[in-house]
């Protein structure tokens, strides 16, 4: 009879992926039950709600959390590992079973699996790996001051306007598509903002900008390779800005981004640092691990080592 190394729970957002999510996981848990392991399964019912599950889960003495859905809902769930800045739990795990549109994190821990194999690998496995997590503070939707946590990207410009879009439309074409649609209609929509950009408290670019990214993993955008050099324990922050290209221009160096051969173009400037601040005198519409929480500047700060990931 399989068994499992930790008390473990499953944090299943359903309607992830159009709702794809919830079949695959059923499918899953049966096989999971049937070949004797033992967790706990908790279904989110709205935005949010997987912060509060997660800390009551920690708050109960869960050592492995695992979060089903795509990057948003395993946001929720990093969030949830924190309360009024401190960790609920010094030891417990993070996992990532990537069944949801965007599945960028997963892509930069080369593990876009959801089958039943890895799930099994999942609880059965002990290795665990301290990874960097970066605290972000920006305007809510309600006009408040918020903060958030996010271990993937941050992004602002074409790709937190396309994000902006996936998140409020119909993503039955799955994850590539539909970000790439978002990207196609954003490109004939979107100007680029003016915005002033600084790393470490040097200012490092002041001008319109496309996409500015500040990356503690490789990809965002369903597969867009933004900080190929990105390490999530290197204790830095990936910061690429892409200047003011005109539509033509950035459509024709799009297929490169995929690659990570990007960096090159003259209007790509390319930063690494501990803290980045971005002001601007326009609204600026913010990407935090594939959600869309707010707007406005934003301060992003390293925390080394403040997370603990299980893959």
């Amino acid at each position: 009879m399989a068994r499992n190394k930790e008390k473990t729970i499953f944090i299943v957002n359903p309607v992830s992926a159009n709702g794809r999510t919830s079949r695959s996981w059923k499918r899953l848990e049966k096989v999971l039950q049937e070949k004797g392991y033992i967790f706990d399964v908790a279904y989110t019912r709205g935005p949010m709600h997987a912060v509060d599950i997660t800390r009551n889960a920690l708050e109960k003495g869960f050592e492995r959390v695992i979060a089903v859905g795509g990057d948003g809902t395993f946001n929720e769930v990093i969030n949830g590992f924190y309360l009024n800045g401190e960790k609920i739990s010094s030891s417990a795990a993070l996992s990532v079973l990537p069944m949801g549109t965007g599945g960028d994190f997963s892509r930069h821990l080369n593990n876009n699996k959801s089958d039943i194999n890895y799930v099994c690998h999942l609880l059965e496995q002990d290795h665990k790996h301290p990874c960097d997590i970066v605290h972000a503070r920006f305007t809510g939707w309600d006009g408040k001051p918020k903060e958030r946590y996010y271990l993937n990207i941050f992004d602002t410009g074409l790709g937190s306007a396309t994000c902006y879009r996936v998140n409020h439309g119909s993503k039955a074409l799955g994850g590539f598509l539909s970000f790439l649609s978002a990207t196609l209609y954003g490109l004939a929509t979107y100007k680029n903002q003016y915005l002033t950009v600084k790393v470490n408290g040097i200012e490092v670019f002041e001008g319109k900008s496309a996409v500015t990214a500040v990356a503690n993993g490789k990809y965002f955008g369903g597969g867009v390779m933004i900080a190929p050099h990105a390490k999530i324990d290197d204790g830095l922050l990936d910061i690429v800005i892409i200047g003011d290209l005109s539509k033509w221009e950035f459509l024709k160096n799009y297929p490169k981004a995929y690659k990570g051969e990007h960096l090159t173009h003259p209007q790509v400037k390319y930063f690494q640092g501990e803290t980045v601040s971005i002001q601007s005198k326009e609204r600026l519409l913010l990407e935090v691990d594939g959600e869309s929480p707010g707007y406005g500047d934003i301060e992003l700060k390293l925390c080394q080592q403040g997370m603990i990931l299980a893959v």
